[in-house]
This record gives C-alpha cells, sequence and structure tokens, in this order.
C-alpha cells in the first residue's frame, strides 16, 4: 500500500520524528519477513510498550482477520521493532 510505504519511509527518514502516528495514536515500526515471498515487509503498529517491554496486537482495528504481519511473525519470528532512533530485534 503506497500510504504505508510512505509512512515508513518517512518514519526512517526522520529517526521516527515524523509519520509517528496513525489516527492519532504513537507507532513504532514492525520489520517481518514474508510467509509466502520471503520478502522484507515494514509496518506501522501502534506503540504499546511499558518499561522497555512492547506488546504487538494483531487486532487490525478490531477486523475479524489478523493483519497480514501476524501470519509473517508466526511463519518468520525473528522481527525488527523501531521505535524513533531505536531499532531493536524481538
Amino acid at each position: 500500500m503506497p500510504r504505508i510505504r510512505e509512512q515508513v519511509a518517512l518514519y526512517e527518514a526522520t529517526d521516527g520524528t515524523q509519520g509517528n502516528t496513525l489516527e492519532d495514536r504513537p507507532v513504532v515500526i514492525l520489520t517481518t519477513v514474508g510467509a509466502k515471498s520471503g520478502k522484507v515487509r515494514k509496518n506501522p503498529v501502534i506503540r504499546i510498550e511499558d518499561h522497555g517491554i512492547y506488546v504487538a496486537v494483531a487486532s487490525a482495528a478490531g477486523a475479524p482477520n489478523n493483519p497480514a504481519w501476524y501470519g509473517n511473525l508466526t511463519t518468520h519470528p525473528d522481527v525488527l521493532l523501531q521505535d524513533g532512533v531505536v531499532v531493536l530485534p524481538l
């Protein structure tokens, strides 16, 4: 999706100082590997963090199906999370 690609590119180019919200909520960038394609996939996800522990909620805003990144994560559990300038392996 062009909108997601543009947001991720802006976030990464500015170390999270821009492109850092989704529906007025802070986001982080979740980098996964495509379950079928094997390609790198990057998605802005709502930032949920408490004392250095991050939670990724695969709710797709309440949709009946999980977001695509969830399938990627279950197939390839090694992911990266970017929170501003910090990039963490999870």
